[in-house]
Order: C-alpha cells, then structure tokens, then sequence
C-alpha cells in the first residue's frame, strides 16, 4: 500500500513538473514571439535613457549610455549590434565635468548623425577615426578632459571630441553637475548639415552651417532678438529659455523659427542665404491664447496666478494634424476653481493658406477635446497610415476620493484616450480608443512610477501599435487592427520583462533597420540599486 501511494506521489510530482515545464515554455515561446532580448551589463551606473543613433559606418544603429562609476567620473559607452544582434562594446569615453549637455544631430546626406557636447563656451563634435576594431573590451585607461585640441579616449579607441565652435550662452558654470541631453543640434537651414541653437539671456544664438560646396565649414553666427525669459522670485533671479518650433510657416518648403507671445506668433524666416530674417513676420491669434504655461505667469503682486479662478490658453504644438500640408495650433486650455477642480482642454485651430501666401488662424477652434477627467500628456500620430493626426491623451481624476484611495493603494488608475478625427476633420466628443494604466508612487522616497504607453510599428506593417506595461513584470502590445473599423486589436499580445518603474527610462528606435520599432530599457534611482548598470535591449521579431 505505502510503496502504491509513494509510486502515485512520484506520478503527480512528475505530472507536476511537466505542467511547470510546460507553462514555462509556453511563456518562453510567447516572449520570442514579440522580441529578442538582450542584456548590457555596464562597468557604471546609467544617469541619462539610452539614446539610439547612427554615428558609424556600420549595419544599424549604436547605442550611446551616459552615467557614472564608481569614482563619480563621467562616463559615454557606445555598443552597436553584431550580425546575430549581439551587443558589442564599439567605445568608450571618460567625459569631464566642464560638458554640461549632449545631442545627437539629424541625419546628414551621408546618411549618418553627429554626436555633439556642450561646455560652458564651447562646442565639440565626437568623432570616430579609422576602422571599427574588433569588439573592444572594457580595457585601457581613460584619459585628459576636452581641451582646445583632439582629445583621445580610452587606449586603441580611435575617436576624439573635436572641437567645432566657440559659443555664448547663458550656461555660465564651468563645473557642470551633471550631462543632461538637449536639443541644440538640428538642421534648421534645410543644408542636410547641423546648424546649433543656443539660448543667451536677451536674445538666441544660432550657428549654422554653410552652404553646401564650400570647403570652409566654419559656423557662421547669428543673433535673433529671441529673449530668454525671466523669473524672480524675492532674492532668486532665473532664466528659462524660450520655446521655439521650428515649422515652414510661409509655405515655400523652407524652416522658420517660430515663437508664440501673447495673441501672436512671431515667425523669423528663412533667407536664401540659409540665415534667418531678424525682423519677424507677426501672425494674429486670438487675444487669449499665449506661449508661456499658467504656472510661469507672475502677476501684478509677484505671485503665481490664483489658481481658484484659473483660465488660460497656451500653444501645445504648431504642426500639420489635418493632413492638408498647412501647419495647425492645438492649444492647451485650462480651467480651474481650486488645487483640486482643474481641467485640461485641447482646441484645434487649423491654418488657412491666403491668397497672398500668408497663414492665418480663426479666432476660435475648428473642434476640440474635452473631457471631466484631467487631461495631459499631449502625443500626436498618425496610427493608421491615412496622413491625419490621432491624438492620445493620459486621463485620471484629481478628487479627495481619489487622493485617500491613492494613498491606501500608492497607485493611481490612469487611463489612455485615443482620439481619431472624422472625414470633416472633427475629433470625437469620445474617445476612439482607450485603455487603462497605473501609475504607482513612493510616499517613502517622493518618487513616482510613469505607467510606460507608445504608439509604434513593432511587427513591420506601416502601422502604429499600442505599447504599454502591465505592472512591473510586463509589457503588453495591441497591434494595430487593419479591418479599417477600429484602431486595435482587442487582444494584447503579452512579454515578461522586469519593467522599468519611470516610463522615461525605456527609448524607442529601430535599432536593426529592419522597419520594425525596438525597445531598450534601463533602469533609474526609482528601481533598485542592482538594476542601474543594466540595459535591456528588446529586438523587434
């Protein structure tokens, strides 16, 4: 008897392991379904989200990782992927504490993109000379801060930071305390050649690139009279610099920099020389409508503005979203009658072309989205191929409700709104599409966690597919629906994955070329300590 049940016991337990077996290879399988997973361990810690670009002559793009080591010095690594997608060291770099930002420029007419730093007067170019060593090793000492001249990096490493330019800006430390990525390299002259945009305390800088066939590269520096603006608070006196689109606002398929004041936009238009008119072209808004958010506003008393009695129109985005190649406002309207009774609006307002060749904008909205939630973080795409814009939105509700639950739970339920507009260009008072997110929070160490949601062609076919994450341990896709009545599919394909705790932590880039979107994730102060030098790089199938 006691050997038939030890006999039966043996069955079930190997009948038991099958069954762990057996879901574990099914879950295996379902994840090489959707990815590729790769993992980079770092000899530093990530400080800034990897930034995917394509500096080097080989298949793909490098990986560029900032962060720190051990002994607090700065650190650049680049990998770039093998033929079976395998991620190599390529270089790496000791960056000294003088280069305050990084930027990577658009693609040039060689078809690859510069890396750029920032120093507090001057402009350097990172540049990789001779053949691509075999993988490198993390080996060889780091060596000499940027100078004037072309500073080599670790041993056999081939690449220097060049020096390009002089520059003035309103950065005036020499000591910078940490890199910081910004947008200052852009081809904003249409030359296929980046041009470089620094903000200065009573105007904006710009150094741009000549003309195509000159051998002189020389930047050529101009000023526009584009203030930065000022804040003071009692004692404390900052600068913010301004917001700048950068869109053809005149219609002759050339950039313009534009800025928005109060019921205007000022448009500096390019010349044929590749300069900007210093004198602005000024379009008419709506008198309410402004470029600076509420909360940067100070009134007559020096104070922010009441928030009890809160209405206030600033410009979103300046950009096609109609799909009639004229450029569109969505301005951000709020409204509130307390902290905790605020709303968010979006108002459409679409360009007209003039007879004279001028743009010009109604003095009220073509449609708009509304809703009793609080709306925020704008995106604008266009998830079905058909040239208009769709526009997602992030919806929750600010009530003491919601507060206490918040504070039981440490989470908050957040929802993602998809809106599609109609044939007359109208958005639905509804949304198209929608799904729900959480956004979880540390009232022990102040930080929250952002609930990761994209909208990109993961499987290859010209179509947008909705990305988010399902907790900490999962990444969930809803492929586009190609039936034409609906936007998505309705079952979410699923990848187990340890998640990021920030949303700003995981990138996006087809890293392969293959013409589907990749996913590379690292890990912040909010995750644990163990995970900071860790990349995931997730290779779409």
């Amino acid at each position: 008897m006691l050997q038939r049940l030890r006999s039966k016991f043996k069955q079930i337990s190997y009948l038991f392991y099958l069954l762990i077996v057996g879901v574990f290879l099914v879950s295996h399988s379902v994840n090489a379904s959707l990815f590729n997973e790769q993992q980079i361990v770092l000899p530093f810690n990530l400080t800034q989200p990897v930034v995917a670009a394509n500096l080097l002559s080989l298949p793909g793009n490098e990986l560029l990782m900032l962060g720190v080591d051990e002994l607090g010095q700065r650190q650049l690594a680049i990998y770039a992927l093998d033929s079976k997608l395998k991620a190599v060291l390529v270089d790496q770099l000791h960056l000294n504490n003088s280069i305050f930002a990084f930027d990577v420029g658009d693609v040039q007419a060689d078809g690859l993109q510069k890396l750029y730093f920032l120093t507090k007067e001057q402009l350097y170019q990172y540049e990789f000379v001779g053949p691509v060593p075999t993988p490198m090793q993390q080996n060889g000492a780091v060596i000499a801060p940027p100078q004037r001249a072309s500073i080599p990096s670790i041993k056999n490493s081939h690449s220097n930071l060049q020096p390009v330019s002089k520059i003035n800006s309103m950065f005036l430390s020499a000591q910078a305390d940490a890199i910081v990525a910004m947008d200052f390299a852009k081809d904003i002259n249409n030359d296929q050649f980046d041009d470089f945009i620094v903000p200065y305390f009573e105007q904006l800088n710009l150094y741009l690139s000549p003309q195509q066939g000159g051998t002189d590269r020389t930047l050529k520096q101009q000023t526009l009279a584009i203030a930065a603006l000022l804040k003071v608070n009692d004692a404390e006196v900052s600068f913010q610099a301004r917001e700048l689109f950068f869109v053809d606002m005149d219609l002759n398929n050339t950039t313009n920099i534009v800025v928005v004041e109060s019921a205007q936009l000022k448009v500096f238009q390019q010349t044929a020389e590749g300069h900007f008119n210093p004198i602005p072209l000024l379009i008419p808004l709506a008198s309410d409508i402004e470029g600076i958010n509420w909360w940067d506003k100070i009134e007559a008393d020096g104070q922010q503005m009441d928030q009890s009695q809160l209405k206030h129109k600033k410009v979103e985005t300046i950009s096609d979203i109609n799909g009639d190649n004229v450029p569109d406002l969505i301005v951000r309207f709020a409204q509130s009658s307390g902290v905790l009774e605020r709303t968010n609006d979006y108002e459409f307002f679409y360009g007209r072309a003039e007879q004279d060749g001028r743009l010009s904008f109604a003095p009220g909205p073509y449609t708009k989205i509304q809703s009793q939630s609080t709306l925020s973080d704008l995106k604008w795409l266009d998830v079905d191929g058909d040239g208009k814009q769709e526009i997602m939105l992030s919806a929750f509700d600010l009530g003491i409700s919601q507060i206490i639950s918040a504070l039981l739970s440490s989470s908050i339920e957040q929802e993602v709104l998809i809106f599609k507009m109609d044939d007359n260009n109208q958005f639905p008072a509804k949304p198209t599409a929608s799904q729900d997110v959480e956004i979880t929070f540390s009232l022990s160490s102040g930080r929250s966690g952002e609930p990761m949601v994209k909208a990109q062609d993961v499987n290859g076919d010209k179509l947008k597919d909705l990305i988010f994450s399902e907790g900490e341990e999962q990444i969930r896709v809803l492929f586009a629906s190609d039936d034409g009545k609906k936007l998505f599919n309705k079952r979410a394909e699923k990848y187990k994955v340890r998640v990021p705790k920030n949303a700003k932590s995981i990138t996006h880039n087809d890293v392969n070329n293959d013409g589907k979107m990749d996913l590379i994730l690292h890990y912040s102060r909010a995750d644990s300590a163990e995970l900071l030098n860790k990349i995931i790089v997730l290779i779409a199938n």
